[in-house]
């Protein structure tokens, strides 16, 4: 077995940690992943895929399922906890017998989402591939093979839950890709790139903003969401900043909340839920106050979804910072 992910800026940095990484990886998926096929029969049926359907594989080129194994988050955090584990979504058509390679380069491929995927990997190979596919390839049930899981060892306590918080929305009647695939106006298929984009997460929650007594208040509201806001892994958060400024616009105070789920390990290989204070359904609300020794100064402050680098980060950080509300209360004159 060989866990070598491709490293875009050097291969032989890549090939040089093959031996830590591999020494470090769990081989607890192992035998569960040796039962697919081959990474080189999934590489070529995706292919074929590829040439028949050619405006869909440009989306997906261009999309976060096919670059799940290979974008530097990942990467990074591969690098910290090699597990084989991870690769199971992010690199379904891994075999154990072959390099990582080939199969991060596809990442999440056509057949992953377009289930039967050993019979359509036989029949790809055929003159023929016209098999039965899924009654709808973005729904819950598809979609929720990675994106809803236990941690690994720990099956009663939910790594990412978004199927489940889904289910429980008003938008339970709405599939995934009714967001994440939305229809294209003149094609006949709808959007590949599986995009989440700065508006869409601009859109899932609203805040008001006012000063109460002892500083500043945030009303959080959800908006137009499916589950969840932020869903996912825990490292998705909403982080509220506030500083009081003296005369001179220096920050003379700051505070800081983070929205999360927040799961400390609790004894060996465990974890235990101990807060959860995201925004769950559309219209919920969550209200925060920060509070100040001197709450009558000018209130800077500053709402914004991240994904930190890991967990335990609780400092700058590095991807997908998006800003959702930004401003200032200006100090209060006293008569």
């Amino acid at each position: 077995m060989a866990l070598v992910l491709p490293i875009a800026a050097s291969a032989s940095c890549g090939h040089a940690r093959e031996g830590s990484r591999l020494a470090r990886a769990t081989a607890a998926t192992a035998a569960p992943l040796a039962e697919k096929a081959s990474t080189e029969a999934r590489v070529q049926a995706n292919t074929k895929c590829e040439g028949c359907h050619e405006e869909v594989a440009r989306e997906w080129r261009g999309s976060r399922h096919r670059a799940a194994a290979t974008n530097a988050r990942f990467m990074r955090g591969f690098d910290r906890e090699p597990l084989a584990w991870c690769v199971g979504c992010h690199a379904p058509a891994f075999d154990t017998e072959e390099p990582l390679r080939a199969a991060a380069d596809i990442g999440v491929s056509c057949i992953d989402c377009h289930r039967g995927v050993e019979t359509k990997v036989a029949a790809a190979q055929a003159a023929d591939h016209r098999t039965p596919g899924p009654a709808n390839a973005a729904s819950p049930v598809s979609c929720g093979t990675c994106h809803e899981f236990p941690f690994p060892n720990q099956p009663s306590v939910a790594m990412q839950w978004t199927v489940t918080e889904h289910r429980r929305s008003s938008f339970a009647q709405t599939d995934c890709g009714g967001c994440h695939m939305p229809p294209q106006e003149g094609r006949p298929h709808r959007d590949h790139r599986f995009e989440v984009s700065d508006a869409m997460i601009r859109q899932s929650s609203s805040v008001e903003v006012s000063r109460t007594a002892r500083g500043i208040s945030f009303e959080l509201r959800a908006g137009r969401i499916g589950h969840a806001f932020p869903t996912g892994d825990t490292f998705r958060r909403i982080r509220i900043e506030a500083q009081t400024l003296d005369a001179s616009a220096r920050v003379v105070e700051q505070r800081t909340r983070l929205l999360s789920r927040r799961m400390p390990k609790a004894g060996p290989g465990g974890r235990a839920q101990m807060e959860d204070d995201r925004l769950f359904l559309a219209d919920s609300v969550g209200r925060i106050e920060l509070a100040f020794e001197r709450p009558e100064r000018t209130i800077r402050y500053r709402i914004a979804y991240e994904r930190a680098e890991s967990e335990r980060d609780e400092g700058t950080p590095q991807t997908d910072v998006v800003e959702l509300a930004h401003g200032s209360l200006p100090k209060v004159r006293r008569p």
